[in-house]
């Protein structure tokens, strides 16, 4: 929401007055400036570049929400790194950037050198309407808050998987440049084959069902062709047209 008052605490760190009981007198009424030396941050950087379509969340766990939708080949700054994440693939490494959300390295196209990063420490709870995002990649952190459901299917209780892995379940799965049989096929994949998914479109743009998948080696095959179905409520995949700046409804993945 734009609001940059935090907290001092006895400890020395900081906190959002978000993260403080609701104050009716004001903190600004009855507390001390804390001083220049507060507003200056003090952060270690690193550059990186992502591999991957990658959905930046407000902490390193995939029911965070999402913050911004960065396409591959996007330059972000890193800040600091967090081991405990939720696993991708293999690596439950996530990192900060410095619009304040995170990424998980695997994402990335070279681990960075944590050397050189501040660990992020405990992973403050960031509540998507108290979230400034600065850097105007997605509309996303401007949705209204998702209602909330009392009944939450079996599917959706295990949680959100990406990247999503999927096997071939055809003799030969061309992989094609979009979304169209009539695309030029640019690699096959063979029968029981893993194949690692970003997200999915419907090329049917009418309403038919038509439904497939953005692979890691950024080409489109059918959802048809491999043993899971992607678009179901198991995964939970984001559309690609989501990193095309035209985000649809908020729950239209889910």
């Amino acid at each position: 929401m734009g609001d940059r008052l935090w907290l001092k605490s006895e400890a020395g760190c900081y906190v959002t007055q978000y993260d403080a009981w609701e104050y009716g007198e004001g903190w600004e009424n009855d507390l001390a400036y804390c001083g220049p030396d507060s507003e200056e941050q003090d952060l270690t950087i690193e550059d990186a570049t992502l591999k991957y379509k990658t959905e930046c969340r407000s902490c390193p766990q995939l029911d965070c929400d999402v913050i911004a939708y960065l396409k591959e080949d996007i330059d972000v700054e890193l800040t600091c790194w967090y081991p405990y994440g939720q696993t991708i693939i293999d690596d439950p490494y996530w990192l900060k950037t410095t619009n304040g959300c995170y990424v998980a390295r695997k994402n990335l196209y070279a681990k960075p050198d944590i050397i050189y990063l501040d660990d992020c420490g405990p992973i403050p709870l960031l509540e998507i309407e108290k979230h400034h995002n600065k850097n105007g990649t997605s509309d996303v952190n401007k949705r209204a808050t998702a209602p909330k459901h009392n009944l939450v299917s079996a599917n959706e209780a295990r949680g959100t998987m990406y990247l999503v892995n999927v096997t071939v379940g055809e003799e030969y799965a061309p992989c094609r440049s979009c979304a169209l049989d009539s695309c030029r096929v640019e690699k096959t994949y063979e029968f029981n084959q893993e194949v690692w998914l970003q997200c999915v479109t419907n090329a049917n743009r009418t309403g038919g069902s038509d439904w497939w998948s953005e692979t890691t080696d950024f080409c489109y095959i059918k959802n048809t062709d491999s043993w899971e179905s992607p678009e179901g409520n198991f995964y939970r995949m984001p559309t690609c047209e989501r990193f095309e700046g035209s985000p649809t409804d908020p729950d239209a993945d889910k």
